[in-house]
């Protein structure tokens, strides 16, 4: 297992993304079984597939904070899948992860015109305000 010392910590949310000791090794260095997991797990998120998705993460739960550049919450908030959405919000994936490449989840969603995720992620308490200009989600809406 790649992540065998990382998966052992407590998954708590936006303060695992900031605790670099605790960060997996990078993409390239998991074995080919937890790429293939991960890459299933990302199609199955962009398909909307829940039963799979749940699957997975029941078997690999680290995999909801990796990647925060880049994670399941936003995938699933820009192909549209709603209900997704709320189980990765329950599993408490970070509402505001962004860098300069990739939107936060709420943006993903507005530029896609997805507006009921959008309301959703309001009502979660995601930010409205975007730490990059292009990223803002009330321009994308």
């Amino acid at each position: 297992m790649p992540c065998e010392s990382w998966e052992n910590q407590p998954h708590t949310g936006r303060e695992q993304e900031k605790d670099i000791i605790s960060m997996p090794p990078p993409f390239h260095r998991w074995p080919e079984e937890d790429k293939r997991l991960w890459r299933e797990l990302c199609e199955s998120t962009y398909g909307g597939n829940l039963q799979r998705v749940k699957e997975i993460i029941a078997e690999r739960p680290e995999f909801l904070f990796h990647r925060p550049e880049n994670n399941v919450l936003r995938a699933a908030a820009s192909a549209g899948h709603l209900q997704l959405v709320k189980f990765f919000c329950e599993q408490g994936v970070p509402l505001d992860s962004e860098d300069d490449l990739y939107p936060p989840p709420i943006g993903a969603a507005a530029s896609e015109r997805h507006f009921e995720i959008v309301r959703y992620l309001c009502e979660r308490g995601a930010p409205l305000a975007a730490k990059y200009p292009h990223h803002d989600p009330l321009y994308s809406a």
